[in-house]
């Protein structure tokens, strides 16, 4: 009896700490937690809503450190500039080609020391608001004094004079103007169904090109470039996931026959669903190993929802998705099916009986023995009538 107690009392407070996940805010802001850029250079803050949704209707505030005058203002479908702080005039800017799917990165241009520090990104809906914190310093590049021939007065011979033009030659030819390789292409996750490519310190101004498994080009979303303070360039590109490949690529190439490329796995179909008991009349089912973010359907033995009692969805340290969910036994059902499904037509599915599934208790033990007195004292009782009966027609014979 004690040890059943124990059980659920387990039982409970997990179901709890899962209930209370469950019940987290209807999105949340996501950003990069510290961004670093150098002086003079453009920099992109990015933003998004998670789960995906449209922030087309929302109220979209950047502000450091006070929320009024902010950094910049996107409400009621459009920029207010009104009450800008006016370090920021005609410095920022909105990118909304993707803000109906959540991702609205703020753009900063030409940044100056007074640019570092912490910023909000505040977005607020009808009926709920989230923020995120971005931690942003603007570096400042150390450059090395130097001092002209005239100024210091010394006259430098001319077969000096001669060498060190072709040491500034040289070092002319090494420069950003002659061709730089730029770093490897960093693919990364801004939404469920959504990847971002970046690349920079490249010169001539480089093209991207992203292909899926088979080699097929997928066209991008959105694509910009950027050049930073040393006149090289920073590329980005965003796609949504084809609806087939497992496998992306995104190469960055520049007219001079420079490339480089990464590739990723945008598509992973979890573990078939494990269906166990919990408590009497509760069970659970759990997957894990999904991309992109999962969701579960119950159903019974004639193909009927049943609504959950707990669900949630948690991400392991490969950025693969766990989901874990809970329901009553429905009392007529004899079979139920866990159905474990993704957004690109991926699933897998476990039945179980539920009969099987329902242990016997003390109480059910108890019913039957309150029913087995019940109909024997019936039996007893139609047994005495009949004697009864019996006896009175024998003595009415007599």
């Amino acid at each position: 009896m004690a040890c059943n107690m124990h059980k659920t009392m387990i039982a409970f407070f997990i179901l709890w700490s899962l209930y209370k996940g469950s019940l987290s805010a209807k999105y949340k802001v996501v950003s990069a937690p510290s961004v670093v850029a150098t002086l003079g250079s453009d920099v992109l803050l990015t933003s998004l809503l998670a789960p995906e949704m449209s922030g087309e209707k929302m109220e979209i505030r950047w502000f450091k450190p006070m929320y009024r005058p902010y950094v910049h203002l996107y409400i009621n479908g459009k920029d207010d500039y009104t009450a800008q702080m006016p370090q920021f005039a005609n410095r920022t800017e909105l990118l909304k080609e993707n803000i109906t799917r959540g991702i609205f990165p703020l753009m900063i241009r030409n940044l100056t020391a007074q640019d570092s520090g912490k910023y909000y990104c505040y977005v607020e809906s009808s009926d709920h608001h989230s923020m995120a914190t971005v931690d942003f310093i603007v570096t400042v590049p150390c450059h090395p004094k130097t001092h002209s021939h005239k100024e210091s007065g010394v006259r430098i011979p001319r077969d000096v004079s001669i060498n060190q033009e072709r040491q500034s030659q040289a070092q002319r030819s090494d420069s950003p103007k002659e061709g730089a390789v730029g770093s490897p292409p960093v693919i990364s996750t801004i939404a469920d169904d959504t990847v971002f490519c970046e690349s920079d310190g490249w010169y001539p101004e480089p093209y991207l090109i992203w292909t899926d498994n088979e080699g097929n080009k997928v066209m991008p979303s959105m694509e910009k470039v950027f050049k930073d303070e040393k006149s090289l360039y920073q590329v980005i590109s965003a796609i949504y996931l084809p609806p087939t490949s497992s496998n992306i690529t995104c190469t960055v190439s520049s007219s001079l026959n420079q490339s480089k490329e990464s590739s990723r796995q945008i598509r992973a179909v979890g573990s078939p669903p494990v269906i166990s008991t919990i408590t009497e009349d509760t069970v659970f089912c759990e997957s894990d190993g999904w991309y992109p973010e999962p969701y579960l359907v119950w159903t019974d033995d004639e193909g009927n929802n049943i609504i959950p009692s707990m669900e949630k969805v948690s991400k392991d340290k490969k950025s693969l998705y766990q989901v874990i969910s809970a329901i009553y036994l429905p009392p007529a059902s004899s079979n139920i099916t866990c159905t474990v499904s993704s957004s690109l037509n991926q699933s897998k599915q476990s039945s179980r009986q539920t009969i099987e599934m329902r242990p016997v208790t003390c109480r059910d033990q108890y019913s039957r023995y309150i029913v087995f007195c019940a109909c024997l004292v019936v039996i007893l009782m139609l047994l005495g009538y009949i004697c009864f009966l019996l006896k009175r027609l024998v003595n009415g014979n007599l």
